[in-house]
């Protein structure tokens, strides 16, 4: 196993992308749960809370089907060293804001970097390796952007237990900073020759419409996209309402708020390791749809709860089950489609998810307000359950209709 991925481990550039998505990943991860705490001490928390995911996802809902153009037109090494470091400093700065407009000002301008520097260091791998090696390169590339996806809430929850909210941005500018610099050392540039077989702006259209066009001809996938904009409805709320319930009506602590993102990270690194046997037993799409059942229940089972002892179960009980839907959805994504449409394709079902999750934000910000935050939560756990029970009778008769023809 080591010689097979030695060479790689030698390549400098590599490492240092690998090193520059490793932040990346834990900051963002970090970044969320230090900025949920953070609007949570402001006025009316579902509103505030509400603005931040509003702030978080509607810039991905517009731009991320495009963010790609800018990350083929320039280098990307310059990209990503300039929105790590830019990114760095805004993070640093959030540790002196105490206006709310600011705040979320800032949140924008993080969102915005996030955006860019997504597809910049996610399409440096060609540049930087061997075509023979791009395999084995993206296996471990991939495998260390997960692990720090799953570990970001778990070490956000101990920094944040230890030190408290605020110097959690401060940790993480630092981490950011240092990461820009780190990737100042990459010898390449990673920016192609350009085409001249036709305009950007024309390129850039007739890809997307190929995207739409592939999902269209994919029925796996694009039942499967259908079901997340389904339940991503009912998803935008929940995590608001969560927060919500925990700080503004049970009263915990900051520290028990950290420690209960650690216990929901470890159920995600336990959902992982639980994954490749899952899979040997159940399709892909059979998993995605139950796990997002488990996640429903266990949030029907919190509405319920008032005994802060029972949380750290249904919290772990939680991040296994998000482990299992985020997880395998790389998974299908990787083996349904064909690479050079991944990257299209993935785009725009997170547009599309992101846009009727952004219909449930908006409607827990304006009026969530005039609600109990626990019927609510009830309400759209159970429609998230009905969702779910839908979707997997559909997927039962169009597997047993495959088999059958």
């Amino acid at each position: 196993m080591t010689s097979k991925y030695s060479h790689l481990l030698k390549n400098s550039d590599y490492m240092l992308l690998l090193l520059g998505q490793l932040v990346s990943k834990l900051g963002s991860s970090i970044n969320t749960i230090g900025l949920t705490l953070y609007v949570l001490k402001f006025d009316n928390p579902i509103m505030s809370l509400g603005l931040l995911s509003l702030l978080l996802l509607v810039p991905w809902t517009i731009l991320g089907p495009y963010a790609g153009i800018l990350a083929d037109r320039y280098p990307k090494k310059t990209i990503i060293i300039i929105c790590d470091i830019l990114r760095g400093f805004l993070s640093i700065g959030l540790f002196f804001i105490s206006n709310i407009w600011a705040f979320y000002f800032v949140v924008l301008l993080q969102t915005l970097l996030d955006i860019l520097f997504a597809p910049a260091i996610g399409g440096y791998l060609p540049f930087i390796v061997k075509k023979d090696d791009l395999d084995k390169a993206n296996a471990m590339y991939a495998s260390s952007g997960k692990l720090a996806s799953l570990t970001g809430p778990a070490i956000g929850g101990f920094l944040i237990a230890w030190t408290g909210v605020s110097v959690v941005f401060i940790i993480n500018g630092i981490a950011f900073i240092i990461s820009g610099i780190s990737e100042m050392f990459i010898s390449i540039t990673g920016v192609a020759a350009p085409k001249d077989d036709a305009p950007k702006t024309k390129s850039t259209k007739r890809d997307l419409m190929e995207g739409i066009a592939y999902i269209k001809d994919h029925k796996n996938f694009l039942f499967i996209i259908l079901f997340f904009a389904a339940a991503s409805m009912w998803f935008g709320g929940i995590p608001i309402l969560y927060s919500n319930i925990l700080i503004g009506e049970l009263k915990l602590s900051d520290p028990f708020y950290g420690i209960l993102s650690t216990v929901m990270g470890l159920g995600s690194l336990l959902g992982a390791m639980l994954i490749p046997s899952i899979l040997k037993k159940a399709r892909h799409t059979s998993v995605m749809i139950l796990g997002t059942a488990v996640y429903a229940l266990m949030y029907v089972l919190f509405s319920f709860t008032n005994v802060p002892a029972m949380l750290p179960i249904l919290t772990l009980c939680i991040g296994i089950s998000v482990s299992l839907i985020n997880v395998v959805y790389g998974i299908f994504l990787q083996k349904e489609i064909e690479k050079e449409y991944i990257g299209r394709v993935f785009s725009l079902d997170m547009a599309l998810s992101n846009f009727t999750m952004v219909l449930a934000v908006l409607f827990i910000t304006l009026w969530g307000s005039n609600f109990n935050p626990r019927h609510l939560m009830l309400g759209s756990s159970l429609l998230l359950l009905v969702v779910c029970g839908v979707f997997y009778l559909l997927d039962h008769r169009m597997n047993r209709g495959a088999v059958e023809g």
